[in-house]
């Protein structure tokens, strides 16, 4: 997804610049298709622990978070069913309409509670590992977890003002420069040239998901969304 960096005041082009790195490389960290990532060495690793970033720890744990506050709606371990429908890679690939049986297959894949994760202090490394057989996507946090990792590096760099917006996804830093709140528009989902309304807020992030940005289409002019229920 394309990502904007806007900062304001003194060093602010080196701070958008570190921003846009910081970006950059979580995005790497989390792709399912870069055979260099972390994320594509959990899922083929054929359930042995792999050396992961202590950062990728963090991201699962915040997720995991939400994997017990919703029931298990979020659950990252989706991998499988999403590759099964053609929503594999971070653009979606060719629909392909599964029946029941093949669903429920992939389905038993999950296995989020069985994800297991351990610190080695005297090596400062951590490891992850995935039951076998599961694979996991961090695609429905990957943007958050950029913008908020944009938005640290902006405060480091001393930015007190500043915005990082993507596809579904805002965050600011501090307020507008004349100190006033920002106004972030939600797009229409049936006609994303407009806008439904705006929210007015300060320090925050919001974002939102629709299948208007992320579907597919089958032959016969259905669509089909990129928001499972697990």
């Amino acid at each position: 997804a394309a990502f904007t960096v806007t900062a304001y005041g003194k060093g602010r082009e080196k701070a958008a610049s570190d921003a846009a790195g910081v970006i950059t490389a979580i995005g790497d960290m989390l792709d399912n298709d870069n055979t260099e990532s972390a994320v594509y060495a959990l899922n083929h690793a054929g359930g042995q622990s792999v050396v992961v970033p202590s950062q990728l720890v963090d991201i699962y744990t915040e997720a995991k978070t939400v994997y017990e506050q919703t029931h298990g709606a979020l659950d990252l371990t989706i991998y499988p069913v999403l590759k099964l429908w053609g929503f594999g890679g971070n653009t979606g690939g060719e629909l392909y309409v599964p029946t029941k049986g093949e669903i429920k297959e992939q389905l038993e894949k999950l296995n989020f509670d069985g994800i297991t994760t351990q610190d080695f202090p005297d090596s400062g490394t951590v490891t992850m590992t995935l039951p076998t057989g599961s694979e996991i996507t961090f695609n429905a946090g990957s943007q958050g977890c950029a913008a908020d990792g944009a938005a640290n590096a902006l405060q480091v760099d001393g930015v007190s003002s500043g915005i990082i917006s993507a596809p579904g996804c805002v965050e600011t830093v501090g307020a507008k420069p004349d100190g006033s709140q920002w106004n972030i528009a939600v797009e229409d989902p049936d006609d994303p040239s407009r806008s439904l309304g705006y929210i007015t807020a300060g320090e925050t992030a919001i974002c939102t998901s629709g299948s208007y940005r992320y579907s597919l289409k089958d032959d016969d002019g259905n669509t089909y969304g990129h928001i499972f229920d697990p």
